[in-house]
């Protein structure tokens, strides 16, 4: 994917896309943890080294195509881990939350940031929708069958 980073970058100080979530994690890199601060706008994590630099990310995840899942902490070595698989390239990333509450904030968020997982919620609600839209004519045409039925059985 093609990106202009400075159109990217810009997006952090663009008042228009708001933070999703934002806080320190810690990232899992060449096997040392490493302290950053994230900050997740529409479906795109950047990482910076602290909450008051944030002009240019040290990393930049474009959360699509990926899955997002709680890492065992055994394995990792902390606690409150979750990592970012990406599906085609098969990349993981190891990620430890500052706390429970934050690592179940964080999860739930990043689950639901990809445009992927909006279309599907979309489509599945557009499907109720029309669940809920069929059921009701059918309910309709049958209360109006028993209206007909009832007035022609009174007048019997």
């Amino acid at each position: 994917m093609l990106l202009n980073s400075s159109s990217l970058v810009s997006l952090i100080s663009d008042k228009n896309y708001e933070r999703r979530i934002h806080g320190h994690v810690s990232v899992l890199q060449d096997e040392r943890w490493r302290k950053l601060y994230a900050v997740l706008k529409a479906n795109l994590l950047f990482l910076f080294e602290s909450s008051e630099r944030l002009e240019i990310p040290v990393l930049l995840i474009v959360m699509e195509d990926c899955v997002v899942e709680l890492a065992d902490d055994n394995t990792t070595g902390r606690q409150n881990s979750f990592s970012i698989k990406f599906n085609t390239t098969g990349h993981n990333y190891i990620f430890a939350a500052t706390d429970y509450d934050a690592l179940q904030n964080w999860v739930s968020v990043l689950t639901s940031c990809s445009f992927e997982f909006m279309e599907a919620t979309r489509q599945s609600l557009e499907s109720v929708e029309e669940k809920d839209t069929e059921k009701e004519e059918k309910e309709g045409e049958k209360s109006e069958e028993s209206r007909e039925k009832g007035g022609t059985e009174k007048n019997d």
